[in-house]
């Protein structure tokens, strides 16, 4: 859990994060193996067929093909990352019985630190109330 969100506030952080090409192929040939060798199975053909049918082919929700992978710079690659990652766009939605200094000291240390962008609305708890990072003093 923790490794995932290391790995977003790298990415989210402007210039931490590191674009390997190496990596990118290796990360190619593990979907195309992963892809391959689930739609072989039983299960992974059935689940594709199910897709197919239900969501009238759309490939969105379907298997990436390998002429579709093959075809993928890691500069498309960032820019669709990077798109989905816009910290203008970061909502955070906690649930569940949690203790709430320990999320708010998480949320503060993954994503707290990353520089605010120009024009991004201030942040508060859904009651309203000010979150230790962005509590004023009193004037």
């Amino acid at each position: 859990r923790c490794s995932s969100r290391q790995l977003v506030h790298k990415i989210l952080m402007p210039g931490a994060f590191l674009w390997e090409p190496d990596a990118f192929k290796r990360a190619r040939i593990g979907h195309e193996q992963a892809t391959e060798t689930s739609l072989r199975s039983m299960e992974g053909a059935a689940q594709e067929a199910l897709l197919e049918s239900l969501l009238g082919n759309d490939p969105r929700f379907l298997s990436l093909g390998k002429g579709d992978a093959d075809a993928l710079t890691l500069e498309d690659v960032q820019k669709c990352m990077l798109a989905q990652l816009d910290p203008k766009n970061v909502e955070i939605s906690v649930v569940g019985d949690l203790d709430a200094a320990e999320t708010e000291r998480l949320a503060v240390a993954y994503v707290g630190s990353v520089p605010r962008p120009e024009g991004a609305p201030e942040t508060t708890l859904a009651d309203g109330a000010p979150t230790a990072t962005n509590a004023r003093p009193p004037a």
